[in-house]
């Protein structure tokens, strides 16, 4: 599925967060290709627990 938009309402030290962790994402499916397949995304440390999960799924993973 495909999303128009996004909101994220965050604050600073959130968006750090998620942005570390897509970037590492990033760097896992270009070391491992069609072997990395999806990551959750979670921040004990900001309790977020009741928080709608944040996924990344590599379309070309195998």
């Amino acid at each position: 599925m495909e999303l128009n938009e996004v909101t994220l309402a965050a604050n600073p030290e959130l968006l750090r967060e998620l942005s570390q962790f897509l970037l590492q994402c990033a760097k896992g499916i270009e070391n491992n290709k069609e072997q990395w397949n999806h990551e959750h995304f979670s921040s004990k440390k900001l309790n977020l627990s009741n928080e709608p999960q944040i996924i990344v799924f590599n379309p070309h993973a195998k």
